[in-house]
């Protein structure tokens, strides 16, 4: 009975040992991944400072930037009152043309409806020559039709002839 219980101790004391080298183990991975997250927050942590302070002296140079736009806002304002001033001259001109242009259209359009009306009237004119000249042709059709059974009819009656 005690070797039984010495052999139950030793196992049980074999699978306690298995079983913490595997939290060990766990543990140990467990560090080296946080390691490596700490070095990685460190690392992004540099490059936020780097971006900081990149931001900080591009935030100099935009205040220049600025102060420079500013500038070339008002100039650009200035002429822009000047192209507003020849815009309106140039928008008076324009509808004095476009004025023009409607008396020319609504002549040209004029002229465009009379020549529409007599190309119309001349279609017409052409088909109805058209369907003449195809109510003769089938006129023609059935006559000719008609001379031909007459000759074929003569001649079936010719060759009787001869026959009797």
């Amino acid at each position: 009975p005690l070797l039984r219980q010495i052999d139950g101790l030793q196992s049980n004391f074999a699978e306690k040992q298995r079983v913490w080298e595997q939290v060990e183990v766990g543990l140990n991975k467990r560090c080296v991944d946080a390691e490596g997250e700490a070095r990685k927050a460190h690392e992004r942590e540099r490059v936020a400072l780097d971006r900081l302070k990149m931001l900080e002296d591009g935030q100099a140079g935009m205040e220049v930037r600025i102060s420079s736009l500013q500038a070339e806002a008002s100039r650009l304002a200035a002429e822009l009152r000047v192209s507003k001033e020849e815009s309106d001259a140039y928008r008076r001109s324009e509808q004095d043309a476009v004025a023009d242009l409607e008396v020319h259209k609504a002549h040209a359009q004029k002229k465009a409806n009379e020549l529409a009306e007599l190309r119309a009237s001349q279609r017409k004119s052409l088909q109805e020559e058209s369907d003449k000249l195809a109510a003769e042709r089938d006129e023609w059709g059935v006559e000719r039709s008609q001379l031909t059974k007459k000759v074929s009819n003569l001649e079936q009656a010719l060759m009787l002839a001869k026959d009797a």
